[in-house]
């Protein structure tokens, strides 16, 4: 994976406290977005990605 010294996206994972299911709490990406120049590289899977492991993390905690 290479380094890239810039921001090219954002991703918004957010946790909804108070609705656990079965001991799990539920949550979404609520949003995600890259910069039009760099759409199309896959950052946005890359986002995905490491918002669904932070929910992941959080939710099992």
């Amino acid at each position: 994976m290479c380094r890239i010294d810039k921001i090219l996206g954002f991703v918004l994972p957010v946790i909804f406290t108070g609705c656990a299911k079965e001991d799990k709490e539920e949550g979404t990406i609520y949003d995600i977005g890259v910069l039009p120049e760099y759409r199309g590289q896959g950052f946005a899977n890359d986002l995905l990605s490491q918002g669904t492991r932070i929910l992941q993390e959080v939710a099992f905690i």
